[in-house]
């Protein structure tokens, strides 16, 4: 009489098809994993911008009907505003910032940029708008930005506008 013996797996070959499925899902998992980390910095350099360009759009809406403007540096604009009220814009330690006259003449800043957002780079460049020009101030306003989140530190979204004073001053 001859033994049957059941027909399975041996301990071997469990054993190397347990060690190939655990390499699979490691990369499986690293790749994922991988995913969402380009994704989350993805989602935070799209809001970087978005509050830039939001911060941007407020001071070249001001600047549109101001007027008288001057510079005391490449960093830094001030002018009359619509309102009749001095104002300035500049940027100081990564964070944009705009000034406003207060009752005593002193110009106080706040910010307007997002906490999120490193300005690496404020450049403003005046043209035209003397009193005697012939054509209204046209100003140039250039932004490096970048975002204060470690997976996105050394990106730089380099951002200009120009804008042309409304104002016939």
């Amino acid at each position: 009489m001859r033994v049957r013996m059941k027909q399975g797996f041996t301990l071997i070959e469990l054993l190397i098809a347990m060690t190939i499925f655990s390499v699979f899902m490691t990369m499986t998992v690293g790749v994922f994993i991988r995913g969402l980390r380009t994704q989350r910095a993805i989602a935070s350099f799209i809001e970087v911008n978005d509050n830039a360009s939001l911060a941007l759009e407020q001071m070249v809406r001001e600047m549109r009907v101001g007027g008288g403007f001057s510079q005391s540096s490449s960093d830094e604009v001030s002018f009359t505003n619509g309102s009749g009220e001095g104002v300035s814009y500049r940027q100081r330690d990564g964070i944009l910032e705009r000034g406003q006259m207060d009752e005593g003449g002193t110009m106080i800043y706040r910010q307007i940029s997002a906490d999120n957002i490193l300005i690496t780079r404020f450049n403003v460049v005046l043209f035209g708008g003397a009193l005697d020009a012939q054509y209204p101030a046209r100003i140039t306003v250039a932004l490096g930005v970048g975002s204060r989140n470690p997976y996105l530190e050394g990106i730089t979204t380099n951002v200009q506008t120009t804008v042309s004073s409304r104002s016939s001053e």
